[in-house]
């Protein structure tokens, strides 16, 4: 995932890209995606209900997602 509200040239540096999972290779047991990516949208869900506060910099913001 990257933050969409960062100017394009920011979004894809490491340091804003967010690992939200890992997705078996070819030679691994068959799962569906949706098992691995239920996890992901039950946290996003909450966050596009409500705000959260996070501690940035010493200083806290609220931020709200949407997906």
């Amino acid at each position: 995932m990257v933050p969409m509200n960062l100017p394009r040239r920011e979004q894809f540096k490491p340091e804003n890209v967010f690992s939200v999972g890992l997705i078996p290779g070819p030679d691994e047991h068959k799962h569906n995606i949706n098992s691995y990516l239920k996890p992901l949208f039950a946290e996003l869900k909450i966050l596009w209900h409500d705000w959260i506060d996070v501690n940035v910099d010493s200083t806290t913001k609220r931020v709200h997602a949407a997906f």
